[in-house]
């Protein structure tokens, strides 16, 4: 009887274990499914609250607005919400075309772009210098490589798209960066603020080729200006470039094929909010009127 009773005792616990698996199991599913609820929702949001700010960007900017509204629109984000505190968002763009696009590093050699070589160069050799890169040149090859689509190097999930040339992505940068770190043994590639004074497209329609120099960081601008950081960073305010550069002397006609003569409608806008205790975000390009790369993602 002993010995029935034991079979008997391990059958329930038996039982009762692969029952409490199952209900947590179940739990773990209907949690997913919940999760994927919470996803799917905040996506038809963040659609909506997309489609009303693009229309709200094309009839308070447009195609060709003054400093002034730029200067206000990037000064501060926007931020809002419900009085029952279900929904709260915070908005802000980013100027795209204030910085020196990384395709100028690929054209050695043409005549064309023989000046924006030049200035891409100098950014270049001077931040990787003062990171203390040990092998520039080398870093400098693969990124070219990179752009011109010859590094015979497979770059993650993004090689298996026929790249455009001339363009990196910030995922493709970051594989460079890291292969060059493996291949060099050298952290220092990573000190670098490479945002800070490079972007990955050319600017679009007629300012292609010129830069937004009226809100390019103080730190490309000490290196194109050749003045230190800390006198720009308290003299040159966002939109008064030009009163800038007479105050200091500067001939504006010299930079004439860097600068763009006007303001440039070219940004990149980001709207983060909190959906069913999760956090999302959704960014997209605005260029002159269009609207560009709509992309979501769940936030950590």
């Amino acid at each position: 009887m002993k010995n029935r009773r034991g079979v008997a005792l391990l059958i329930t616990l038996s039982v009762v274990a692969t029952m409490l698996a199952l209900i947590g199991v179940a739990f773990g599913y209907l949690d997913n499914a919940r999760t994927r609820a919470s996803y799917k929702s905040a996506l038809i949001e963040s659609d909506y609250i997309f489609s009303k700010f693009a229309n709200a960007l094309r009839r308070s900017i447009g195609k060709k607005p003054t400093i002034e509204t730029l200067s206000m629109f990037y000064s501060s984000p926007l931020s809002f919400g419900t009085k029952n505190n279900e929904f709260d968002m915070t908005f802000f763009c980013e100027p795209q075309s204030n910085r020196i696009p990384f395709a100028w590093l690929s054209k050695k050699g043409d005549k064309k772009y023989s000046r924006e070589y030049d200035i891409a160069k100098r950014v270049f050799d001077e931040i990787v210098s003062k990171a203390e890169v040990k092998n520039p040149a080398r870093l400098e090859s693969m990124l070219v490589s990179a752009m011109s689509g010859k590094n015979g190097i497979r770059y993650g999930v993004e090689s298996r798209v026929p790249q455009k040339k001339d363009i990196i992505t910030q995922n493709l940068l970051i594989d460079i960066l890291t292969d060059y770190r493996f291949l060099e043994d050298d952290d220092s590639v990573f000190k670098v603020d490479w945002e800070s004074y490079f972007t990955y497209e050319e600017p679009d329609g007629k300012n292609r080729g010129k830069i937004d120099a009226e809100f390019a960081p103080v730190e490309l601008m000490s290196i194109i200006l050749d003045m230190d950081k800390s006198y720009l960073q308290e003299e040159l305010k966002p939109g008064k470039l030009s009163e800038f550069m007479q105050n200091s002397g500067i001939d504006k006609k010299s930079y004439e094929w860097l600068f763009a003569d006007k303001a440039v409608a070219e940004m990149v806008c980001t709207g983060r909010f909190g959906y069913a205790e999760h956090t999302y975000a959704l960014k997209f390009d605005y260029r002159s009127g269009n609207i560009k790369g709509f992309e979501f993602v769940e936030e950590e």
